[in-house]
């Protein structure tokens, strides 16, 4: 398995969907409101949406490579989708608390505390995709 191979097909992933998403940004009409801009259920609901989108999006990206190496590597895809959903409305749900006057000490910890339970979120629901994995059986060396 090249490590080189995946972090390069993660990175290329990340960078368009970060383009995707200023690009929505910037053509945002004016005097709309921000995208998760207030707190609600909705913003946590469309943030899981996004989060699924865009893990489905890598899950896939990274299928590509994960199959040569291992057997029913597609459970990946679905498996880092879910993830990604419930670690981005955990994210969402919680920036989206503090309110004017907040102090930033508890922001901050609001933050860290967030941040380590959506990728202990993100570990364990991805860890459903990777579980049973089979190893491809190697070509036999010409000879």
């Amino acid at each position: 398995f090249r490590g080189r191979r995946w972090v390069g097909a993660t990175a290329a992933l990340a960078a368009l969907l970060w383009a995707f998403a200023i690009a929505l940004a910037v053509f945002v009409p004016a005097g709309a409101p921000a995208p998760f801009s207030s707190p609600s259920t909705g913003s946590g609901i469309a943030a899981a949406w996004l989060g699924l989108a865009a893990g489905l999006l890598f899950g896939a990206g990274q299928w590509l490579l994960l199959r040569r190496y291992a057997t029913g590597a597609v459970r990946w895809i679905g498996a880092w989708g879910l993830a990604c959903a419930l670690g981005l409305a955990l994210i969402v749900t919680v920036a989206s608390l503090p309110r004017e006057g907040t102090p930033a000490y508890l922001i901050i910890l609001a933050a860290a505390t967030t941040g380590g339970a959506a990728g202990l979120v993100l570990g364990v629901v991805s860890s459903f995709g990777v579980a049973g994995l089979k190893p491809r059986r190697a070509a036999p060396a010409p000879g």
